[in-house]
């Protein structure tokens, strides 16, 4: 408890020394701002990997022993004006167990979503996350009120994998144990509770098949 106290502090100190450079971001080139956002990324001891394009200050929390992996060419969206609808929070990347993995793709599109992890989640390449989205590998409480009482660690957890090339609309919610089939399309606002087939387009809470995608020829 003492060392998350303490890492928190540290956070916002360094937030509070480089909030007052983006005062001029209008003015400047993006790439200006680069080294800002490499600093950060440093600060949480994640490396800063090729093409990558951040706007705001996302929210970064790994615990010991877990493994966030995030490859080329990520684009990850925190302020507001960085999304055509906006983002009402930052994105937030996070393990909560000791051996949890979170691993993303190249060509990577996120904006304002939380990814949360216990488990296991993949994200393959040229994946778009809308606004909002919150995808979780598990309950984050125990089904047993008692536990739940005592905040106890014991609550279930299944991986979840959104394969290559899916777009994932707007506050959309995606639950643990689901796999997101190559092209696949989630409706904006949909909870995803089951697999879903490759291709298709899947709406509502829980989510159901609106109809199958025509693959282009190439």
């Amino acid at each position: 408890m003492k060392e998350n106290l303490v890492h928190w502090v540290e956070c916002e100190k360094l937030r509070k020394f480089l909030k007052p450079l983006f005062w001029i971001r209008n003015e400047l080139p993006v790439v200006i701002f680069h080294p800002i956002y490499w600093m950060y990324f440093k600060f949480h001891k994640f490396p800063w990997n090729k093409g990558w394009r951040v706007f705001g200050f996302p929210i970064l929390k790994k615990e010991n022993g877990s493994v966030i992996n995030m490859g080329e060419n990520l684009t990850m969206r925190s302020l507001p004006r960085s999304n055509s609808i906006g983002v009402f929070q930052p994105v937030i990347l996070r393990t909560i167990k000791p051996d949890a993995c979170l691993r993303i793709g190249n060509n990577v599109g996120v904006s304002g979503c939380s990814i949360v992890v216990a488990n296991l989640v993949e994200i393959g390449d040229n994946v778009l996350i809308g606004s909002g989205t919150l995808i979780i590998d598990s309950d984050l409480h125990s089904n047993d009120p008692y536990k739940r009482v005592e905040q106890s660690d014991c609550f279930d957890s299944l991986p979840v994998k959104i394969d290559r090339d899916v777009f994932v609309g707007a506050r959309t919610i995606i639950l643990k144990g689901v796999t997101i089939g190559e092209g696949a399309i989630i409706g904006a606002g949909a909870v995803v509770v089951h697999d879903v087939e490759p291709f298709t387009i899947v709406a509502g809470n829980p989510a159901r098949l609106v109809r199958t995608i025509k693959k282009s020829v190439t």
